[in-house]
């Protein structure tokens, strides 16, 4: 967590001066801003609200992720702005390496408590109580983030890597068993 300190000379200390809590998710009217200027520009036909709504609804406006779609319908769907088009980039970007995608995971195996949480998520169905300061690394590298006082995974697009790799995991586990 970041504060913005102000120094004062006549006390001769530092005042917190506020929480600096910056969120750099897309909203989804930012998102539609994106859209409909894309749109116009391309003269494409699309429902930019829906989409923009959906866009948010699977990457919870993580920057990446939102770029990462608008950039992968345009050149690799031939513009296909639909809910179908943006389906199959969703199937498409799970299955690509990306540095991104690297380093959640990477993030998830380094740290003990963010994979048991997500595994207590995920696999387990269980709800895990929001604290920041116990899960502050699983918030801070946007695995993880707070909703009605609960943890949930960051946005649908990492739940779906996440479950898919822990699941990998134990197979792959189970399959080692039956050799040992």
């Amino acid at each position: 967590m970041k504060y913005l300190f102000k120094y004062t000379s006549e006390k001769k200390h530092l005042d917190v001066v506020a929480d600096s809590k910056i969120d750099m998710s897309f909203s989804s009217e930012e998102i539609e801003t994106m859209l409909s200027g894309y749109a116009n520009e391309k003269n494409i036909s699309m429902d930019v609200k829906l989409m923009a709504k959906e866009i948010r609804n699977f990457t919870n406006g993580y920057p990446y992720l939102v770029s990462r779609i608008c950039k992968n319908i345009d050149e690799y769907l031939y513009k296909e702005w639909t809910l179908e088009g943006l389906e199959k980039f969703i199937k498409m970007t799970l299955n690509e390496n990306n540095t991104l995608f690297d380093d959640v995971i990477k993030n998830v195996e380094n740290y003990d408590e963010i994979k048991k949480v997500v595994h207590k998520i995920l696999v387990e169905g269980k709800q895990v109580s929001y604290n920041p300061f116990v899960y502050e690394k699983g918030i801070m590298y946007g695995i993880l983030s707070e909703n009605d006082g609960k943890l949930v995974m960051h946005n649908k697009i990492f739940e779906t890597l996440q479950y898919d790799y822990l699941i990998a995991q134990n197979d792959i586990q189970t399959m080692a068993s039956k050799f040992t």
